[in-house]
């Protein structure tokens, strides 16, 4: 009995208190930051599939899914980078501090890279914000993003996670990197081949070095 009780004023406290708020958003914060850039993509290749070809996806899916389908797409590039914002401005934040310890050019190209979308994320949310207040104080009805608001955020989504799936795909082995072990292998065979042919000469200098020693020595030559 004494432990239902303190069950339950634990989770009275959890209400109470607010906690449970704080919980669920950073629980979509962690879930729209692990998603993003596959969500971003994936809207973008169902956008792709039925702007040209709109006909087939009318033989797979009735209006009602299609309708849904394309209300879920924009959602994607428009909502997520409002819960990725944070995360976008972090990771920029770390990619120029690597640029600023390193001065690498390759530091520098991925700095630049994920400032633009993570700029319009945020200057995006703010004119969103604003937009909402003075439409609502003005004229008491629900704004919507359309027209050139919208496109900005469904590229700058796009180009987030085109970014984010690019720099994950980075360290794997491609064309380059085999290239660039080949050649390694190949020098490694070229120093060792180079150390061979120095020990054979070495060799050749000493059994000269021994014929000339017997020659000089006849007596040698006679014993043996």
């Amino acid at each position: 009995m004494n432990k239902l009780i303190e069950r339950m004023r634990t989770v009275v406290t959890y209400l109470t208190s607010g906690q449970f708020v704080v919980d669920l958003v950073r629980g979509l914060v962690n879930t729209a930051g692990n998603i993003a850039e596959s969500a971003f993509l994936l809207a973008t290749v169902y956008v792709t599939i039925n702007n040209v070809a709109h006909l087939l996806v009318t033989w797979i899916f009735p209006p009602m899914v299609i309708g849904v389908a394309n209300q879920i797409s924009v959602i994607a590039f428009s909502v997520l980078p409002e819960l990725i914002v944070a995360s976008a401005i972090l990771k920029t934040y770390d990619h120029w501090s690597v640029y600023a310890q390193t001065k690498r050019r390759d530091a520098f190209v991925w700095s630049c890279a994920y400032t633009l979308p993570t700029v319009v994320f945020a200057v995006m949310t703010v004119v969103t914000l604003s937009s909402f207040v003075d439409v609502q104080a003005t004229a008491n009805i629900s704004p919507t993003a359309t027209g050139i608001m919208l496109v900005v955020r469904c590229l700058a989504g796009w180009m987030y996670g085109l970014t984010q799936m690019i720099y994950a795909q980075r360290g794997k082995s491609g064309y380059a990197s085999h290239i660039k072990k080949l050649k390694g292998d190949v020098d490694t065979l070229k120093g060792e081949v180079s150390l061979a042919k120095g020990e054979v000469s070495a060799l050749k200098k000493k059994l000269s070095r021994s014929k000339g020693e017997v020659k000089s020595h006849p007596h040698l030559t006679q014993v043996i």
